[in-house]
């Protein structure tokens, strides 16, 4: 099992890039304020880094809305 350091701190998190597509998104788009602790629970249990588009919504996401929900 990885450890929390080994799944967060990682060369080339996908959080940016994912930031900027919701920005470049035709669709409104918004996201939610995580709970650190949460998501960082999560990320343990998925044992996936934030390298991966899943390992950064579980870091860094508490939701999305598209379009008003």
């Amino acid at each position: 099992m990885r450890s929390l350091d080994e799944l967060v701190d990682v060369e080339g998190p996908a959080w940016p890039a994912l930031l900027e597509r919701f920005a470049g998104s035709p669709a409104k788009v918004r996201h939610l304020a995580p709970d650190e602790e949460r998501g960082r629970a999560c990320l343990m249990r998925l044992q996936v880094t934030a390298r991966s588009t899943l390992g950064a919504f579980a870091l860094h996401c508490g939701g999305l809305l598209l379009d008003e929900g």
